[in-house]
């Protein structure tokens, strides 16, 4: 019942006041649906005399009496679990001491709180088990309370649009520097621009239907037609996701669960739509969104719990390769994967395997266009993404412009290259501000299958298309028992 309020807020303190008028009417408009149906929310759970159960089987105290039974019973959840008040409060990202005035009754729990506790599996709270219907289930197991209903999208318990929000327009308005990549998703208008982005044909053609179908028959030989989940990592419109799962299906799999993560909140909505339209006649497969961090994947262990199921981690399009440091995300954010699990990664590939600059320079599409003042500058429609959201969010803003840098520094996989995005922000009142915007990778596809091994991922395939206008690999790997053994020096 809060998520409606905290979009309303975001549209209307956020959004609205850096929009231009047109929008600005859009925004309304929006706004005022918002609230019609926060209104129609509200009247029909009164009319049941009940408001639809947010706290996923854990009722919060409304006097001092209920409040010790509640403390006591949280004690008696976690003592079953075999944790003490230390690790529950690790688990659960609390203080100890806060765990320690819940279940002696001192303090009422809030509802941050209370989402912190129901991302603590051990504590029995309803999670992600074999029946699909059930997964990520908010609504206890009561048919009176919501008719039956089980939701099938699940807010992470540290997401809040409206801090990513402020945070975005702190950043964008700071005196240059890294601007963090998950703010050029968050608001509306940056989601429908990177939607033109990838509605160009170029990226319609998604992942190659050969290279695609060729990964799926690996994985239809490797898993032995057992249960699977395929959790799509910054997924955006699903496109790909839904694709691979329509052919892991062709290929005769089924009990298919896609869960599909994704921080910005109009891109994950329509993802999850286009997935559930185009997979929603398929028997055996069944869709859920989620709305959170996938840096966060880790805390999320309800995707983790059940038992005979084989998992797929998909990182689509560029995903992988926006990535700060692939060895620790490899590392340490999937290491919750189990052994025999898979990754699907879709790269961009080199232009050319030269480490010259200049042959590097003329040979990549992303450095091919000058602008007029003679810097390298991304396709319009990438430019008009990128630059969005300092038009919208920065105060006093005279101009900016976008351009590509070829890097190789912050490269770990070997033969890589990158395209680092900088934009020039100048404002009203003078001088410019210089900030990293945007830093996508190209792999060489020998290095990176190297790279990957050393980091635990067994290569299973590796297909490379579209070779001749503008390269691009899809890769499938297999997790293995264990890291390699680092070589003694000698």
């Amino acid at each position: 019942m809060d998520v409606l309020p905290a979009a309303i807020r975001l549209i209307t303190q956020e959004l609205r006041p850096w929009a231009g008028p047109k929008k600005q009417a859009v925004y309304d408009d929006i706004a005022r649906v918002l609230a019609q149906a926060q209104r129609q929310l509200e009247r029909r759970y009164k009319r049941k005399g009940t408001l639809p159960a947010m706290t996923m089987g854990i009722t919060p105290p409304s006097d001092a009496e209920s409040l010790r039974e509640w403390g006591a019973r949280l004690r008696t959840r976690r003592e079953a679990a075999s944790l003490t008040r230390d690790q529950l409060a690790r688990l659960a990202g609390v203080a100890d001491s806060t765990i320690r005035n819940l279940e002696t009754g001192r303090h009422r729990p809030t509802r941050q709180i209370l989402m912190r506790l129901q991302s603590v599996p051990d504590l029995g709270i309803p999670s992600p088990g074999a029946d699909p219907s059930a997964a990520l289930a908010t609504a206890p197991a009561d048919d009176d309370v919501l008719d039956g209903f089980q939701c099938n999208c699940w807010f992470a318990p540290e997401y809040d649009s409206i801090q990513m929000a402020q945070d975005m327009v702190q950043s964008v308005n700071g005196r240059g520097g890294h601007v963090e990549q998950t703010h050029l998703y968050i608001d509306p208008a940056s989601a429908a621009a990177w939607c033109a982005v990838t509605a160009q044909e170029a990226w319609q053609s998604g992942p190659g239907y050969t290279a695609l179908t060729d990964c799926v028959r690996y994985i239809k030989e490797l898993v032995h037609d057992a249960p699977l989940d395929v959790i799509g990592l910054g997924p955006g419109e699903a496109r790909d996701e839904v694709r691979l799962v329509q052919n892991l299906a062709q290929e005769g799999l089924d009990k298919i669960r896609l869960f599909l993560l994704d921080i910005s909140a109009p891109l994950l909505s329509t993802g999850y739509r286009n997935a559930a339209q185009v997979l929603g006649d398929l028997g055996g497969v069944a869709v859920y969104a989620i709305q959170g961090n996938f840096h966060n994947l880790p805390s999320y262990t309800g995707l983790f719990q059940s038992a005979g199921r084989r998992r797929i981690v998909s990182m689509f399009g560029y995903t992988f390769s926006n990535l700060n440091h692939e060895q620790s995300y490899l590392r340490n954010t999937l290491s919750v994967l189990s052994e025999g699990d898979f990754l699907l990664l879709n790269l961009p590939g080199v232009f050319t395997p030269s480490r010259d600059p200049d042959e590097i320079l003329a040979k990549d599409r992303a450095f091919n266009r000058l602008a007029s003042d003679g810097s390298r500058a991304p396709a319009p429609r990438m430019a008009d993404f990128l630059t969005g959201v300092f038009k919208r969010h920065v105060r006093g803003l005279r101009s900016v412009r976008v351009e590509n840098h070829l890097d190789f520094q912050s490269c770990l996989v070997p033969g890589s290259y990158a395209v680092d995005v900088r934009a020039h922000v100048r404002l009203v009142r003078g001088g410019e501000r210089e900030f990293s915007i945007y830093y996508s990778r190209r792999y060489d596809p020998d290095g990176l299958n190297a790279f990957m091994a050393k980091n635990g991922w067994e290569p299973v395939r590796t297909c490379r298309y579209s070779v001749d206008t503008y390269p691009m690999l899809l890769c499938l790997y297999r997790k293995t028992g264990q890291l390699p053994s680092p070589v003694p020096a000698e």
